[in-house]
């Protein structure tokens, strides 16, 4: 069982639409210790040395780490993780807010971007299950528009909403990605403008999934002890 971690990683190609999951390399979660680790170790491996930011070889991935919806402080962040297309080489930027907790709770610990689709597409997970749908609809509005009106058409006030606006459509190479409607920014290296590049629109994600610790009475400790040195 593991603990901390989901165990399963989602390879979603978006010029041909096809979906693969994997379990987690443990190793490699062992020796990284989840998020930024694993991810730049995959980029390292996967990405040509040639390709540059805006290259459909090259890979945008959203991480989360052990500890992303657990009872940790600062726990709920995730990464995007990308070569990026302001400085030609390895790039990561990170958000707070319930994105990152909720793509764990969708069932993967990582989503790995690659190819690029012909179209503006828009990719949801629930619970598990990856689709892809016409974004077009979304193409031009600004971030927090989009998050609205995804929400709304998915009929989901639930779901969290991960997405760009015109400067990522445009390849603004120092571009942000937005989640929650907005308030809260991935703004480093230019991952907006890979995302839009690969005319990935938004990542929309829900789930009921647990994140499981392995002593939840002992973590507990931790934290009340964390919290009263704050006090003093």
């Amino acid at each position: 069982m593991w603990y901390g971690y989901v165990g399963k990683v989602a390879r979603i190609n978006l010029s041909t639409k096809k979906v693969k999951i994997e379990e987690l390399d443990r190793k490699l979660a062992d020796e990284y210790i989840g998020s930024v680790g694993i991810a730049g170790k995959v980029l390292l491996d996967e990405v040509p040395s040639w390709a540059g930011g805006f290259d459909p070889a090259n890979l945008l991935i959203y991480t989360t780490g052990p500890v992303t919806g657990t009872i940790t402080q600062t726990a709920g962040r995730h990464s995007i993780v990308t070569k990026s297309p302001l400085t030609g080489c390895f790039g990561d930027s990170s958000a707070g807010g319930y994105f990152g907790v909720e793509l764990k709770r969708a069932g993967y610990d990582m989503v790995i971007f690659s190819g690029r689709s012909e179209r503006p597409t828009l990719v949801t997970i629930v619970d598990g299950t990856v689709n892809f749908m016409d974004a077009s609809a979304y193409w031009g509005m600004d971030t927090r528009e989009s998050d609205r009106a995804i929400c709304r058409d998915l009929g989901d006030r639930r779901i969290r909403v991960s997405c760009i606006g015109p400067a990522g459509e445009n390849l603004v190479r120092f571009a942000s990605i937005m989640h929650d409607e907005a308030g809260r920014a991935a703004g480093r290296c230019g991952v907006g403008a890979v995302m839009g590049f690969k005319k990935l629109k938004a990542l929309a994600v829900r789930g009921d999934g647990d994140i499981k610790v392995a002593d939840p009475e002992a973590l507990s400790e931790v934290m009340r002890e964390v919290l009263e040195n704050y006090r003093t």
